[in-house]
C-alpha cells in the first residue's frame, strides 16, 4: 500500500471512529433522557446555570426555522452527501480537518435517526434536546450531544483551515 493511501485509510478509520462514538454518545445520553424525564420536564443540576430538560425540537438547530420536521430531514441528507464529498477531497494529512469532518458526521447522523425514526410516522420525528444553560441571566435554547459535536466540529474545521492558510502564505519581502 502506497504511503498516500495508508494515511487516507488512517484518518478516514479516525474520522469512522469519531463519528461512531459521537452517535453512540449521542443515542445513549437521548434514551437516558427519554426514559428518565417526560417531554418539558426539567430538573435542575446546577440552580440558575445547568438543568437536564427533555425537549422535543421539530426546527433546527437550536430550535430556530419552522417546524417542518421532513424539510431538516432532507436538509440533513444533503448536508451529509456534501460532508462525505468534503471528506473524500480533503488531502489525507489534515488530520484535524478530517477528525472535525468525524464530528460533524456523527452530529450529523445522531441527530438525523431522531428525525427519521423518532415521530408518529417515518421522517416526522422531531430531535431530542436536554443539555439547558442559563449564563448571567441568558437563556442558551437546549441541545444535544449532537449538535455540540457538530458545533465543535465546524469550529476546529475553520481553525484548522485557518492554521493550514496562514502556513501556505508565504511572507512578502521585507516583512519581519
Amino acid at each position: 500500500m502506497s504511503a498516500v493511501k495508508s494515511l487516507r485509510f488512517q484518518t478516514g478509520l479516525m474520522a469512522a471512529c469519531i463519528a461512531l462514538g459521537i452517535i453512540l454518545a449521542d443515542r445513549v445520553t437521548k434514551l437516558l433522557v427519554i426514559r428518565a424525564l417526560d417531554v418539558d420536564e426539567s430538573v435542575p443540576i446546577i440552580k440558575g446555570f445547568f438543568s437536564l430538560t427533555h425537549l422535543r425540537n421539530r426546527a433546527g438547530v437550536f430550535g430556530l426555522g419552522p417546524e417542518n420536521p421532513f424539510y431538516f430531514t432532507i436538509a440533513s441528507f444533503i448536508a451529509l452527501v456534501f460532508l462525505v464529498y468534503l471528506f473524500r477531497t480533503l488531502e489525507p494529512g489534515r488530520r484535524l480537518q478530517h477528525a472535525s469532518l468525524g464530528l460533524i458526521m456523527g452530529g450529523a447522523v445522531g441527530n438525523l435517526i431522531d428525525r427519521v425514526f423518532s415521530g408518529e410516522r417515518i421522517f416526522g420525528g422531531a430531535v431530542t434536546d436536554f443539555l439547558d444553560f442559563s449564563i448571567l441571566g441568558h437563556h442558551w435554547p437546549p441541545f444535544n450531544v449532537a449538535d455540540s459535536a457538530i458545533t465543535v466540529g465546524v469550529g476546529l474545521f475553520i481553525f484548522g483551515a485557518v492554521v493550514r492558510s496562514k502556513r501556505e502564505i508565504p511572507d512578502a519581502p521585507g516583512d519581519s
